[in-house]
């Protein structure tokens, strides 16, 4: 894969975001027809994800884009998706909306562009909820209303999920930002939220995602060797830092597997930062994870 560095590839899509209007459904996530395509231009990236009930951030720099495209992102909704990889095959890092956006003029001359998104960031602050529920209605199901204020869906396993088949022993009202009303459901139950890649993800502290491990290793992209940190607590388990060329399958919650000649073991992602620059040496992902099952060290 270390070759790949050379045949890196970039876009970014630029949308119209759908209006939330009062009394239909929410439109978060939704994206109009309208949209503007930037490739073949600088692109600089710095994406940071993490198990955060807080929206994964991105900052996204553009060289020289036209007129018609600055003008475009003065507008309000607007959606931002940034694809990158290798080989003429673009792969999805991340989708959110656009806080803010603005040009400026270098010492060079050039046009530089600065956008400022976060995934799911309109969902987090303004999707409301009110909804009142009878004593032995079951969490789950007021779990499912707080999600589809918010544009989102609760995954089957979850809603399937034994502890949250629970009833209220008393009448429950939600009211409020739906974010929080997530928040105050589940953690009675040790489960956290977040958004990754436009989904709710719902996991408890120290489970990962559902699906298959991905490999970190020398031959898919492995740079230098995998560090332990000093733990933030007395007690608490060092996270595992690694550094690989860009992987933008990568999410909080994932679980990668690593085989260095250091560290081998399986490890679920905390937090992550993606980070490219088309015209210059940046191309890369750095993770840092904490021990799953299995996990050994060398």
């Amino acid at each position: 894969m270390s070759g790949q560095l050379f045949k890196r590839v970039c876009r970014v899509t630029i949308y119209g975001g759908k209006p939330t209007i009062v009394g239909r459904s929410p439109q978060y996530f939704e994206t109009q027809s309208n949209a503007i395509i930037v490739e073949n231009l600088r692109i600089q990236f710095k994406i940071e994800k993490s198990l955060e009930k807080t929206p994964n951030t991105a900052e996204i720099t553009i060289t020289n884009c036209n007129a018609q495209t600055r003008a475009f992102l003065n507008a309000k909704p607007l959606i931002i998706k940034l694809e990158a990889g290798y080989d003429d095959t673009f792969r999805y890092v991340i989708q959110g909306d656009v806080r803010t956006a603005f040009s400026k003029v270098t010492d060079d001359g050039d046009w530089e562009t600065i956008i400022q998104a976060a995934e799911g960031d309109r969902a987090y602050r303004y999707a409301r909820v009110s909804r009142s529920y009878t004593k032995g209605a079951n969490v789950a199901t007021a779990l499912r209303e707080a999600a589809n204020a918010m544009g989102l869906q609760l995954a089957p396993n979850i809603a399937a999920s034994q502890d949250l088949q629970a009833q209220f022993a008393t009448s429950r009202t939600l009211h409020g930002k739906a974010s929080d009303e997530l928040t105050k459901l589940l953690a009675p139950y040790g489960y956290h939220w977040s958004i990754q890649s436009g989904q709710l993800q719902i996991l408890k502290d120290q489970n990962a995602a559902p699906g298959t491990a991905f490999v970190v290793s020398q031959s898919t992209g492995l740079l230098g060797s995998p560090e332990y940190a000093t733990p933030d607590k007395a007690g608490k388990a060092p996270s595992l830092k690694t550094k690989t060329l860009l992987y933008p399958e990568l999410i909080a919650g994932a679980t990668i597997s690593v085989d260095s000649l250091a560290v081998q073991g399986l490890f679920r992602i905390t937090k992550l930062t993606h980070t490219g620059d088309t015209h210059g040496d940046d191309w890369s992902t750095e993770c840092e994870s904490l021990p799953a099952s299995g996990t050994r060290a060398a």
